[in-house]
């Protein structure tokens, strides 16, 4: 009966052993098939990350190519319109008439004024050419002192 007893303990401990190793063999599948669920959606995020930057790459490029289209529209079709109108001193409605640069306008006067003088000056100078340059009829010693 002693033998009995022994044995059904020895059988009793090998059964709860092999329990215990189905146990922790399932933990380690468990454990494994959390690794792989956790690769395949890192994938996944990336995937997703590569569709939405493509989306967002093809709507700025839709926008940029309408928007060219529209300002190619706009350029050829209201600029010569706008264009054959124009008179050289007419400033259509609306529209500013060109800035004029004060310092360089002013400097534009002082300048012809400048030459307005020097030219003055020229011809004062030119009245009297005529007395200076003749030739003397007399010796050039009194023409000098006259």
């Amino acid at each position: 009966m002693q033998w009995a007893i022994l044995i059904g303990l020895v059988i009793l401990m090998v059964l709860w052993a092999m329990i215990d190793i189905a146990g922790s063999v399932a933990t380690a599948k468990q454990a494994q098939a959390t690794i792989e669920t956790a690769k395949v959606a890192q994938v996944a995020s990336v995937g997703n990350l590569v569709v939405i930057l493509v989306t967002a790459l093809v709507v700025v490029l839709l926008i940029a190519v309408a928007a060219l289209a529209l300002w190619a529209y706009y350029r050829l079709k209201f600029q010569p319109a706008m264009q054959q109108h124009r008179t050289p001193g007419h400033i259509s409605p609306g529209s500013q008439p060109p800035a004029v640069d004060m310092g360089a306008a002013l400097n534009t006067l002082v300048q012809l004024k400048i030459l307005e003088a020097l030219g003055s000056q020229n011809a004062q100078s030119n009245d009297l050419a005529p007395y200076v340059l003749a030739a003397p009829e007399e010796e050039p010693n009194e023409f000098l002192w006259r």
